[in-house]
């Protein structure tokens, strides 16, 4: 199965881009994105090496930011409970369908997601990437002996999955029903039902060999992640990198 990794340019405005640019030498780590309804979102983040009670100070300054709540502190570092308005992820992993690999890094205004590929990754998911994110880019696909062939989901898994994504089918709280997901897809909401319970036991199976892959992906040390690279990487432009 294939791993696309995407270097996503943060808007300059938005609280994680200013806290971590605010920081240039922590690499954040974004543990959980959660979006609520009437527009906000929870975050969860982890930092090494900045004062908890400095980042937290920042954090309540920033206009978008509603809630700060240390979860858990120590010498070296806190995971952090964000509430704010969500303005750029959110948005994007729903209009998408894409699901990052948790935790992802956030270093300097750039967030690395390695987005695990069902089957495709469809040219017009990696362009709203760029078309909201101006500036950011897939850096390589790579991939997975991690998930072996026969498990992939079929197109039209694919297809109900990133739908019932989109949709907030998997959001808390839920954003739209079974029955509406089942009319927005045209199909009975019986068979949907069944269908879903078979794309959450293969979504099982995979979570069980991901320990088999690497762990969460951070740019190489002493190289800056948006350092230009020799020849003419994957562009999000243009053709599907993965697929059709």
């Amino acid at each position: 199965m294939p791993i696309v990794r995407i270097e996503l340019q943060l808007p300059a405005d938005y609280w994680l881009s200013r806290m971590s640019r605010r920081f240039p030498d922590t690499t954040f780590w974004v543990m959980a994105l959660q979006g609520l309804r009437s527009g906000r979102s929870i975050a969860h983040i982890a930092g090494q090496g900045v004062p908890n009670e400095e980042l937290r100070t920042f954090l309540q300054h920033d206009p978008s930011v509603q809630e700060v709540r240390i979860m858990e502190a120590g010498r070296s570092g806190a995971l952090l409970r964000v509430e704010y308005r969500h303005l750029v992820l959110v948005p994007l992993l729903e209009e998408t369908g894409m699901v990052p690999r948790y935790p992802f890094a956030l270093q300097d205004g750039r967030a690395y997601w390695e987005v695990l590929g069902l089957q495709r990754i469809s040219r017009r998911s990696l362009a709203l990437v760029e078309a909201r994110l101006p500036g950011s880019r897939v850096l390589a696909v790579l991939t997975s002996r991690a998930y072996p062939t026969g498990s992939q989901f079929t197109p039209r898994q694919a297809e109900v999955f990133r739908r019932a994504v989109q949709l907030g089918y998997y959001a808390f709280p839920r954003r739209i029903s079974l029955t509406q997901l089942a009319h927005d897809l045209g199909v009975d909401k019986g068979s949907l039902s069944v269908m879903l319970v078979r794309i959450e036991a293969r979504l099982a199976e995979h979570w069980g060999a991901s320990s088999a892959l690497p762990g969460p992906w951070v740019p190489a040390q002493g190289e800056p992640a948006h350092a230009p690279r020799a020849g003419r990487g994957p562009s999000l432009e243009g053709d599907s990198l993965i697929g059709g």
